[in-house]
């Protein structure tokens, strides 16, 4: 994370600048360590931001306070070419786990691109040991491999709970108008078959009944107009909506109509009762 997001996050009771000095005592003390990038391309912010991440201390204080759980623990240093894509992930995390928070819900239970899968074997490379890795076999050969995936239930009806929940799945794209029509078309295959073959419940278990979904979260209208224009006769974009990081708030994101399917027509995750 980076100091703007840890502020806030986790420190927005206090001012940014008391933010940043208990942010260097964490390093002082060995609880965290930090990186300077000293190239930025970031057109929303004017400086090149500070990366933060655990320590091995840090780690130690963490599992001593929480007990043994899963932690996602960067141990190399964050790459220049590759840590606004991460960023983007872990701010699409945030801000929808604060959007089931603000509504009284249970957080996403989530799967991130670097998690590893403990059954790959160790001699498979890097990429291939992750757990939202999918090789499909076949004629054409293809791959799906989404930068994030989760799973919620949301109410049917907000006002009545005796309708029941939905089992959502999804999957996410953090578009950040790198990629080009080649590599976005080279998307599709991969995933009509994440779909189609629900491979997905090797991870998340029975889905027989979950409704699925590809959140593409982009730079602008412009691009979503763009890959929309691109996907709109695939049979696959049906299960594609499209939100600008712009209107992605964590008020926003389950009960504004913030997503746009292809066809143009705007939903939301979560609707409301009525006059709400």
């Amino acid at each position: 994370m980076d100091t703007d997001m840890l502020h806030a996050h986790y420190f927005s009771d206090v001012s940014h600048r008391r933010c940043r000095q208990r942010l260097w005592l964490y390093q002082q003390h060995g609880l965290t360590r930090t990186t300077n990038l000293k190239f930025w391309t970031n057109e929303n912010s004017q400086r090149a931001p500070t990366i933060h991440s655990l320590a091995e201390r840090g780690i130690e204080v963490v599992l001593s306070l929480e007990g043994n759980r899963q932690l996602r623990v960067s141990k190399g240093e964050p790459q220049p070419a590759t840590i606004h894509h991460r960023l983007q992930i872990v701010h699409t995390k945030l801000l929808l786990d604060a959007a089931f928070r603000l509504r009284g819900l249970t957080a996403p239970q989530w799967i991130l691109e670097q998690d590893r899968d403990p059954a790959a074997s160790s001699e498979l490379p890097p990429n291939q040991r992750r757990l939202l890795y999918h090789s499909f076999p076949g004629q054409p050969r293809c791959t799906c491999q989404p930068d994030a995936a989760c799973r919620f239930t949301v109410p049917r009806e907000l006002a009545n709970p005796k309708v029941g929940v939905s089992d959502v799945i999804g999957f996410f794209e953090i578009d950040l108008s790198s990629e080009g029509r080649k590599q976005i078309m080279g998307k599709l295959p991969g995933y009509s078959r994440l779909l189609t073959e629900r491979t997905y419940c090797r991870y998340f278990g029975a889905a027989d009944n979950a409704v699925v979904r590809v959140f593409w979260v982009c730079r602008s209208a412009e691009r979503i107009q763009s890959l929309c224009e691109k996907l709109r006769s695939e049979p696959i974009a049906q299960f594609f909506r499209f939100t600008a990081i712009t209107e992605f708030t964590a008020e926003s994101a389950l009960t504004v109509p913030i997503w746009q399917d292809v066809a143009g027509k705007r939903r939301e995750i979560l609707r409301l009762p009525a006059g709400r």
